[in-house]
């Protein structure tokens, strides 16, 4: 018990340490620099099908296309969670993908959130 008591104690003393001092807070990595790995920055993302039908997908084309040891071009296929389908929360790693010479295909087989409404997300942004 005692060391449950010391190990919390511990946890809050150096909580006010870092926060009095700022100098001990955590920094965020550096980004790391991807150019020599970006073959393709420019793409094009192309839609498809309906998404109340449960048909719709997207496709990004890269503009130099990475070909693999037996001279075919690669793809991805990325498929989402649960509830999860608009591809604007995994948007950052497709346009990572895809610059890297990757076809990647994204279906949305779920009816009705493919997207988010751009209104209620600025509405819900100036709430905060």
């Amino acid at each position: 018990m005692s060391s449950v008591i010391s190990s919390t104690v511990a946890y809050y003393l150096t909580d006010f340490w870092c926060n009095l001092t700022n100098r001990f807070r955590p920094k965020p990595p550096t980004k790391p620099d991807y150019t020599n790995i970006y073959t393709s920055p420019e793409y094009t993302p192309e839609r498809y099908g309906q998404c109340n039908q449960g048909t719709y997908i997207e496709v990004y084309k890269p503009q130099n296309p990475y070909l693999g040891d037996n001279g075919k071009p690669k793809a991805v296929i990325y498929l989402h969670g649960f509830a999860l389908g608009a591809s604007q929360i995994y948007g950052t790693h497709l346009e990572h993908l895809v610059k890297q010479g990757y076809y990647v295909f994204y279906p949305n087989f779920q009816t009705g959130f493919c997207s988010f409404p751009l209104l209620k997300l600025i509405m819900n942004w100036r709430s905060f």
